[in-house]
């Protein structure tokens, strides 16, 4: 289920390709409750991403969310996930979100070394909390990870469901 609000347009606002949308995607819990909304960026006319500049696409997001639209209208007194790369962490850009009611979601793409452990200190010292994105499977990079998210988001579609309970267990902690 996905709800889209627009956003007032980037540029001269003739082209509906110009317009910007902000995608809210309900994340449930176990209970089947909103528990947050992943807010996603969205270019024209077309419900997918055609993201090729991480940075540019999340300044998009929070800059719209936040200006245009309203962060307490796209997730009342719920929270907002976000996705980010060390890339947006090193940036302040950050900085213009409430940390207590913000996730930032740490893309799959990323590598996650020193520096990037680093980052995600800060940035949990900021008060924010982090979430692993797409994890299909329990391995070195997500134990890695560990230490620095408070969520892990499992892809269903992507993992092998004979290893979900075991990855789930893993995970739990």
């Amino acid at each position: 289920h996905r709800s889209y609000e627009t956003t007032e347009p980037q540029t001269d606002g003739n082209s509906r390709d110009n317009q910007v949308y902000i995608g809210r995607q309900p994340i449930l819990n176990r209970l089947k409750k909103i528990f947050g909304y992943e807010l996603l960026f969205r270019k024209g006319d077309v419900n997918k991403a055609d993201v090729t500049d991480n940075m540019q696409a999340t300044a998009s997001v929070m800059v719209n969310a936040l200006n245009n639209i309203g962060i307490s209208r796209l997730i009342g007194d719920k929270v907002g996930f976000i996705n980010v790369d060390d890339v947006v962490l090193e940036s302040s850009i950050i900085d213009l979100l409430p940390a207590n009611r913000t996730v930032l979601e740490l893309l799959e793409t990323v590598k996650i070394d020193d520096r990037v452990i680093e980052l995600c200190s800060k940035t949990r010292k900021k008060g924010f909390q982090l979430a692993l994105d797409d994890v299909v499977d329990h391995n070195d990079r997500i134990e890695r990870a560990l230490k620095i998210s408070s969520i892990v988001k499992i892809d269903l579609f992507g993992c092998d469901r004979e290893k979900l309970p075991r990855i789930v267990e893993t995970l739990k902690r």
